[in-house]
C-alpha cells in the first residue's frame, strides 16, 4: 500500500505540467455551468440573488485552488522521494500553474503574502516586485490590507472596491474573495466586476446553454487526450488512475442537473477517496441550499402575487428598483415602466413629501421600521388614502435601500369620516332632545302647580260641604226632638 501511494505521487509530479491544468479547467467549467444553470431558474431581475451566486462562484473557485495547493503542500511535506529540493521551489512551481488558471469569461486568480508582497495576478508573476501594502482604490479603500484580513479569518473575506478592467482606464466596482494558506502566510483570491452581474442577469438562456454545451464538449475532448497521454506515462497504474478520474468526471458532468453521489468503492487510491468525500459533501450542501432557495423564492413569489398590498424597493434617495405586479390592479401602473421613478412623483404635495423624508430619516438614524399615512395618486389621477410601512434593507451593518408595503385604506378612511359625521350629528340630536325634555319638564311643573292649587280648592270645598251636612243633620235631630 505504501508503494502504491508513492507511485501516485510520482505520477502526479511527472504529469503536473501537462495534465493538472486540464483537470482544474474541467472542474472550473463544470462548476461554472452548474452555477449559471441554477441561476437561470431563480427569479429574474433580482440583483441580490445574482450577486450572492457570483460570490459563491468565486468562493468555490478559490477554495478549489486552495484545496489543490494544500494537497501539493501535503505531498511535498509527506513524501521524501520527489524531484523538489525546497519549499520555495514548490511555491514557485505552484505560482507558475496558478497564473494560467481562468474561470468564467475574464476571471483570474491573484495571490499576496503577509506584509503586502504581491505573488501573482492575472497571468503575471509579481513576486519580488515590492510591497503594495498602501495600494488604494479611488474611494480610499486599502485593497491589499482588506484582502490580507483573510489571514486572521479561516472562512475567508469578501472585499468591495474599484479596479481597472482589462483595456479600460476607468475603475469599475468589484467584489473579491480571499482565503488564506496560513502555513505560508499567503492569501489566494478571485473577483468579479459588479457591472458584469447586470450583464449576466440579461443573458439569453438558450444561447448560454449552447455556449456552455460547446465548452463542455471541448473540455471532454481535451480530457480524453489527457487520459490517453496518461495511459502511456503511468503504465501499470494508468488503468486504475483513469478509472478514478472517469468516475469523478461523470459525476461532475451530471452534477448540473443530477445529484448522484460518488461510490467510494470505485476510488482505488486514498487521495481520490478524499476528493470523492469532499465532492459528495459539496453536492449534499448544494442540494440543501438549492432546495431552501427554491422554497424561499416560491414563498416570496406567492406572497407578492396573491396579496393586494403593493410591495416596492427603493434606493436611499427614493427611486424605485422593484415594484410588485399587483400595482397594475392597485393603481393602474405598469410595474416595469415605473422602475427608476422617484416615489415623490406619486405623492400629492410638498407637505407629504416632507413627511416621508422625515420618516425615512428616522429609519436611517435608528435602523427600525416605521409607517406613515399618505395620499397616493393613481394612474387615472384618483387619490388613494394609503398606509405605507417602511423597513430598512441592511447589508454589512449598513442600510442600503428600503422595502415598503403600500396598503389602500381609502375605504377605512371613508368609514371613519362617516362615523365622525354620525357622531357629530348624534351629539346635535342629543342636545336638541335635551332641550325638548327641559321644555316638557317646565310645562309639567306648571301643570303640577295648577293641579295642586285646584286640589287645595276642592279639598276646602269638601270640608265646607261636610260641615254643612253635619249642621243640617244636627238641626234635623233637634226638630225631631221637639216634635
Amino acid at each position: 500500500m505504501k508503494k502504491s501511494k508513492k507511485s501516485i505521487i510520482s505520477t502526479i509530479f511527472t504529469i503536473m505540467f501537462s495534465g493538472t491544468f486540464l483537470i482544474i479547467a474541467l472542474f472550473a467549467v463544470i462548476t461554472f455551468y452548474n452555477t449559471y444553470h441554477n441561476y437561470l431558474h431563480n427569479v429574474d431581475n433580482l440583483y441580490e440573488v445574482s450577486l450572492e451566486q457570483q460570490k459563491t462562484m468565486i468562493r468555490n473557485e478559490v477554495e478549489k485552488v486552495i484545496f489543490y495547493v494544500t494537497k501539493m503542500k501535503e505531498h511535498f511535506e509527506t513524501y521524501e522521494h520527489h524531484e523538489l529540493t525546497s519549499q520555495e521551489q514548490l511555491q514557485d512551481i505552484i505560482i507558475d500553474i496558478l497564473i494560467d488558471l481562468r474561470f468564467g469569461k475574464e476571471g483570474y486568480f491573484f495571490g499576496s503574502a503577509a506584509g503586502g508582497e504581491p505573488l501573482f495576478s492575472n497571468g503575471v508573476i509579481t513576486k519580488g516586485t515590492g510591497s503594495v501594502w498602501e495600494l488604494s482604490d479611488p474611494d480610499g479603500i486599502k485593497i491589499i490590507q482588506e484582502q490580507l484580513k483573510a489571514l486572521e479569518k479561516p472562512e475567508g473575506v469578501f472585499v468591495r472596491y474599484s479596479w481597472h478592467k482589462l483595456n479600460d482606464s476607468k475603475p469599475t466596482p468589484k467584489v473579491s474573495y480571499s482565503k488564506a494558506i496560513p502555513e505560508w502566510n499567503w492569501i489566494i483570491g478571485a473577483g468579479v466586476y459588479l457591472e458584469d452581474i447586470n450583464e449576466i442577469v440579461l443573458l439569453n438562456k438558450i444561447l448560454l446553454f449552447r455556449q456552455l454545451k460547446n465548452q463542455v464538449l471541448e473540455f471532454l475532448l481535451l480530457f480524453a487526450l489527457y487520459a490517453l497521454i496518461s495511459f502511456f506515462i503511468t503504465n501499470r497504474i494508468s488503468a486504475k488512475f483513469t478509472k478514478s478520474i472517469n468516475t469523478l468526471t461523470l459525476f461532475f458532468r451530471d452534477a448540473a442537473d443530477k445529484y448522484i453521489p460518488i461510490d467510494n468503492d470505485l476510488m482505488v487510491f486514498d487521495e481520490f477517496k478524499v476528493i470523492a468525500d469532499a465532492a459528495n459533501q459539496m453536492i449534499e450542501k448544494q442540494k440543501t441550499a438549492e432546495e431552501a432557495l427554491r422554497k424561499s423564492e416560491l414563498k416570496y413569489k406567492n406572497l407578492t402575487e396573491i396579496q393586494k398590498d403593493v410591495m416596492i424597493t427603493t434606493t436611499l434617495d427614493g427611486h424605485l428598483t422593484y415594484c410588485s405586479p399587483n400595482i397594475k390592479d392597485f393603481a393602474g401602473y405598469d410595474p416595469e415602466k415605473e422602475l427608476g421613478n422617484c416615489i415623490d412623483d406619486y405623492l400629492v404635495n410638498s407637505n407629504e413629501i416632507a413627511l416621508l423624508e422625515e420618516i425615512t430619516g428616522k429609519i436611517l438614524a435608528g435602523g427600525k421600521a416605521d409607517s406613515i399615512e399618505l395620499s397616493f395618486r393613481s394612474a387615472s389621477g384618483i387619490l388613494l388614502s394609503v398606509d405605507v410601512s417602511i423597513a430598512p434593507v441592511i447589508e454589512n451593518d449598513e442600510i442600503v435601500s428600503f422595502n415598503a408595503i403600500i396598503r389602500d385604506i381609502s375605504q377605512r378612511k371613508k368609514i371613519e369620516t362617516e362615523l365622525e359625521n354620525y357622531r357629530l350629528h348624534l351629539e346635535e340630536l342629543v342636545q336638541e332632545r335635551t332641550r325638548e325634555l327641559k321644555t316638557k319638564n317646565q310645562e309639567l311643573e306648571t301643570m303640577n302647580e295648577q293641579l295642586n292649587n285646584m286640589n287645595k280648592v276642592f279639598t276646602g270645598r269638601e270640608f265646607r260641604i261636610k260641615e254643612l251636612r253635619d249642621r243640617v243633620k244636627e238641626l234635623e235631630n233637634k226638630l225631631s226632638g221637639q216634635a
